[in-house]
C-alpha cells in the first residue's frame, strides 16, 4: 500500500484510522466522511503529497498539529463535526490551501486574520 494515491473509506461505522496512515506517503486524496471519527492519527502529518482531505460528517472535535506538515493540501472538507475552532496553526501552515469547508460545526472563536 505504500504507493496508494487514493483512499476511500466513507459511510463506514470507523471510529479510529490507523496510525499507520502515516506510511502512506504517496497518498493524495483521503475520503473518510460520514463515519464516527473523533480524531486522525498524528502520524497523518507524514502524507506529504496530501491535496485532498474529506472528512465531513464525523465526531471531529480538534485536528492533530501534524496535519499542518501536509504542505500540499488545497482543498479540505470537515462540515459537520464537532469542531469549536478554527485549526488555526493548520491554515497556517498550507500554502497551497484553496478550498475550505467547515460548516455545520460549532466554532466560536475567531477566524484568522491571514
Amino acid at each position: 500500500l505504500a504507493y496508494l494515491k487514493s483512499l476511500d473509506v466513507s459511510v463506514n461505522a470507523l471510529e479510529t484510522l490507523p496510525e499507520s496512515m502515516g506510511g502512506l506517503q504517496e497518498l493524495v486524496q483521503l475520503k473518510c466522511s460520514k463515519n464516527r471519527l473523533r480524531a486522525f492519527p498524528s502520524s497523518l502529518g507524514y502524507c506529504k503529497a496530501l491535496v485532498e482531505l474529506h472528512a465531513g460528517d464525523n465526531n471531529l472535535t480538534s485536528l492533530p498539529t501534524e496535519l499542518a506538515q501536509c504542505g500540499s493540501l488545497t482543498s479540505i472538507d470537515l462540515q459537520g463535526n464537532s469542531l469549536t475552532q478554527v485549526p488555526t496553526s493548520l491554515l497556517a501552515h498550507a500554502p497551497a490551501l484553496t478550498e475550505v469547508n467547515f460548516s455545520r460545526n460549532s466554532i466560536q472563536g475567531p477566524l484568522p486574520k491571514e
